[in-house]
């Protein structure tokens, strides 16, 4: 068994594009759903996710539900 790195996730909404996650107040990001999950995905399959906080509007959360349903 290989012992991996332990690393902490966090992760602000803003960083997605306004067509991806709407517009904030402080600025948007220009990365798209597909590109902050593959990096989540690299993060799983590379190191030991020990947890992860999400900051952003309530009502874009339900993709990171579906994301983690799938891995």
């Amino acid at each position: 068994m290989c012992i991996r790195d332990s690393i902490y996730v966090s992760i602000d909404l803003d960083v997605l594009s306004v067509d991806e996650a709407g517009k904030t107040p402080w600025g948007n990001g220009v990365m798209k759903w597909d590109d902050l999950f593959e990096i989540l995905r690299y993060l799983h399959e590379n190191f030991n996710v020990v947890g992860m906080d999400v900051c952003g509007p309530k009502e874009k959360l339900w993709r990171l539900d579906e994301f983690e349903k799938g891995i």
